[in-house]
């Protein structure tokens, strides 16, 4: 008995309802390589609904790739940004989405669920505002907003997701002087792909920024006043979804010499650390946020009596401090990384 076939797709034929159920619970990557194989499967892997329901299917497994940067070897500006398996350590080809030339640039301002958000020029004169995922290579061009408040004091961008959504957007943040009570923002969403969304926050802080930490929809930053704007006195957040800011003060027992946020245990995580001779203090918060929108904080972490040289970060996802030990001797320079 002869099989029905699909007209140009060469293959048995199924019914939409059954390969919509096959390929919601299949991987991305999985869904992602069909779709690049005809424009039959182009069309069905492009659909609204399974795209939405494939994410909410996958959307709490394991991370296994880390993606690294940093400067790059003079003689090589294409292989800035490594891969790295978390399982075996197997280091993974990133091909960067643009092609540095003498003079050129990029910032890598933050990342969220794979892609990440990018500002760069090819030639250091034409500015880009990119969203990259290296595991598709699809590249998402967005107007920059930076070009337009040039010599701003205050000038930040974040990305993210919305919580429970496939839906990403982008804030940016201006302020012309340090000394004005209000924050400008404009908003950018995946969905219209336009700078459609804009407002102003009221606030006595001076600065905020520049790292992000997005969590569930909420962006997260540290929020900076004082002698010459350098003392940080609360964590400001940004709701993506209704675009409400909400800010509450850091607790003054918090405070050390020096600090950063992270993102911890699937929340927001806040590191303090001082240097006390030649060892270093840390302490590590979890924030959380209550019905008042005030922070809860916990203290999840103390480590004492070892030398790093450079800010301690938390790995996210895999919720531990990894730090280089780094001191020299009388019989030579001794490097030791240790997991915390």
């Amino acid at each position: 008995m002869s099989v029905k076939k699909e007209r140009g797709s060469g293959l048995p034929y199924l019914g939409d309802d059954v390969l919509f159920k096959i390929f919601v619970k299949c991987h991305p990557k999985t869904v992602g390589k069909l779709r690049a194989l005809s424009k039959f499967w182009s069309k069905r892997m492009t659909g609204k609904l399974l795209v939405e329901q494939n994410w909410k299917e996958n959307k709490d497994c394991d991370v296994s790739v880390v993606v690294g940067y940093g400067y790059t070897p003079y003689a090589d500006k294409t292989h800035w940004c490594v891969g790295v398996n978390a399982d075996n350590g197997e280091e993974i080809a990133l091909q960067p989405p643009v092609k540095l030339v003498e003079y050129g640039y990029f910032v890598i301002i933050s990342s969220d669920r794979g892609n990440m958000f990018i500002r760069c020029s090819e030639t250091g004169e034409v500015v880009k505002v990119i969203v990259w995922n290296p595991v598709t290579q699809a590249v998402v061009e967005i107007e920059d907003q930076a070009r337009s408040y040039w010599g701003y004091s205050v000038s930040v961008y974040a990305f993210g997701y919305l919580d429970e959504s496939w839906e990403y957007r982008i804030v940016y943040l201006y302020k012309k002087l340090y000394q004005d009570s209000s924050i400008n923002w404009i908003m950018w969403n995946s969905i219209h792909r336009c700078w459609n969304h804009f407002g102003e926050y009221q606030t006595n802080i001076r600065k905020v920024g520049p790292t992000s930490v997005v969590v569930k929809g909420v962006i997260y930053w540290i929020g900076w006043c004082g002698f010459f704007n350098l003392q940080l006195t609360h964590v400001v957040a940004f709701s993506l979804d209704d675009a409400s800011f909400f800010e509450d003060p850091i607790p003054a027992k918090n405070l050390l010499s020096f600090h950063s946020i992270c993102s911890l245990n699937k929340g927001l995580g806040f590191i303090a650390y001082q240097d006390v001779g030649l060892d270093r203090e840390v302490s590590v918060w979890s924030l959380s946020v209550n019905e008042e929108k005030k922070f809860v904080w916990e203290k999840t972490i103390y480590i004492s009596s070892f030398g790093i040289p450079y800010s301690p970060n938390i790995l996210k996802g895999l919720d531990i401090i990894s730090v280089l030990d780094t001191r020299s001797t009388a019989t030579g320079s001794m490097s030791k990384e240790q997991k915390l």
